[in-house]
């Protein structure tokens, strides 16, 4: 079944939504590789976000769930069905693509806090080499 068990936790929405997920999951074809706790601890370091071995066997089976669902609809025929971005036509106005003046880069500059080769200078958010 999952490589990942949710203990169900009393008064939690997280831990019904889980067991609902885990639920309607086993309904589906189980035709992809499972998810595991290394996979969802390293995807949590990359989004620097702290997960004890709960939250992440949590996590590991909300996920799982998610991507068989996904793989379900994967294999869904749609042969003959038009791609669409909008579940509804766009038919909104729209202006002509054409390139016209804009504010100088100098005077945008200047209201910025700080700016650097020509651009604006933001704090660094991630680790690691530049």
């Amino acid at each position: 079944m999952h490589n990942c068990r949710v203990q169900p936790q009393t008064g939690g929405r997280t831990a019904d939504l889980a067991r609902d997920a885990v639920e309607i999951a086993s309904y589906l074809p189980r035709a992809m590789a499972r998810l595991t706790l290394d996979d969802v601890h390293r995807v949590a370091v990359l989004a620097a976000l702290e997960l004890d071995d709960d939250e992440a066997r949590e996590m590991c089976a909300q996920l799982d769930s998610i991507l068989e669902y996904m793989a379900a609809l994967d294999r869904l025929d749609v042969t003959g069905v038009d791609p669409t971005f909008h579940p509804v036509p766009n038919t909104g106005p729209l202006r002509d693509d054409a390139v016209r003046p804009s504010t100088p880069r100098e005077e945008v500059l200047a209201a910025a806090p700080a700016s650097e080769a020509g651009g604006f200078a933001v704090p660094k958010v991630l680790d690691g080499e530049s």
